[in-house]
C-alpha cells in the first residue's frame, strides 16, 4: 500500500518561436518601461551586457512563453512574464526562478521547470518541460 504522502509527477510541456528582429528596435533608453513588463532587472542587465542584445531578449521572451503556455494546464495556471525570471549559471544552461508573489510555498516546493533555448541569425526558440508533483 502506498503511503499518504507520495507524490506523481504531472507534466506539460510549452514552446515558442520568434523572429529576432521583433527585439533590435529595444534600448534601454528608449524603452525601458515596455521591457520591465517582461524582463526583470537582471535580465536586462545580463542581455544588454551582450554586444547584440536582440538574440538574447528574444530567447529570455520565448522561454517566458512556453513556461506559461505550460502552466495553462495547471490548477494554479496565472503566470506572466513579471513572475518569471531566466537566470543563467556558468556552464549549466539558463534556470528558472518563479517569483511572483501570488503563489504559495507549498505550490512551488511541487513544481520542477527545465527549459532550453536556441536561436540561429533570424529566430529564437525555447522549450519548457513543467513538472508538477501531485499527492496521491
Amino acid at each position: 500500500m502506498l503511503e499518504n504522502n507520495y507524490r506523481v509527477p504531472k507534466f506539460s510541456i510549452g514552446i515558442d518561436i520568434e523572429m529576432i528582429e521583433r527585439f533590435e528596435k529595444y534600448s534601454l533608453e528608449s524603452h525601458k518601461k515596455e521591457l520591465e513588463r517582461i524582463f526583470t532587472q537582471s535580465e536586462l542587465f545580463y542581455c544588454f551586457s551582450k554586444k547584440n542584445h536582440a538574440p538574447c531578449l528574444c530567447g529570455r521572451f520565448c522561454a517566458k512563453e512556453a513556461i506559461i503556455k505550460a502552466f495553462s494546464s495547471f490548477e494554479q495556471s496565472f503566470i506572466s512574464f513579471a513572475d518569471i525570471e531566466i537566470v543563467n549559471e556558468d556552464k549549466k544552461g539558463p534556470r528558472v526562478k518563479i517569483i511572483g508573489k501570488q503563489f504559495t510555498t507549498d505550490f512551488l516546493d511541487r513544481i520542477e521547470i527545465k527549459i532550453s533555448i536556441s536561436h540561429t541569425a533570424q529566430t529564437a526558440v525555447s522549450n519548457a518541460l513543467v513538472l508538477y508533483w501531485c499527492d496521491m
